[in-house]
């Protein structure tokens, strides 16, 4: 377990990018020990988030809409991954409360992910 851990986490990454599922995978998982549980779709990650468990939210713009980003809100901080092209649609779910933040998929290093996701899973007791 990386250290600064307390308990073991769980991320729900939502892609339909199997090259970046397996990339943050490498980096979470097999790095840091984060569970990662891999969806494709919004559908599927509504039924995955209802088993629970989960510190934080992945999400790919586009595979999921800045709308339905609002289902998450109350429950557990969503990071955004979005291309160059999706970057105004992910600033305006930042803007509007929808996401703690956002990185563009396009050179996203081991540190970036890294510290965001941390970030986000170690914010004591608080829905962000």
């Amino acid at each position: 377990m990386a250290k600064g851990m307390r308990t073991a986490q769980s991320v729900l990454l939502v892609t339909a990018d199997a090259a970046l599922a397996s990339y943050i995978d490498s980096i979470l998982n097999k790095g840091l020990g984060i569970r990662i549980v891999h969806v494709h779709s919004f559908a599927e990650a509504r039924t995955g988030f209802a088993q629970g468990g989960f510190s934080a939210v992945l999400a790919d713009l586009p595979d999921v809409s800045v709308e339905e980003l609002g289902f998450w809100k109350t429950e557990v901080p969503v990071l955004l991954l979005a291309t160059e092209e999706a970057r105004p649609a992910a600033r305006r779910a930042v803007e509007e409360g929808l996401a703690l933040l956002y990185m563009i998929r396009d050179g996203l290093s081991p540190d970036t992910l890294i510290g965001a996701v941390m970030d986000a899973v170690e914010r004591p007791g608080t829905l962000w």
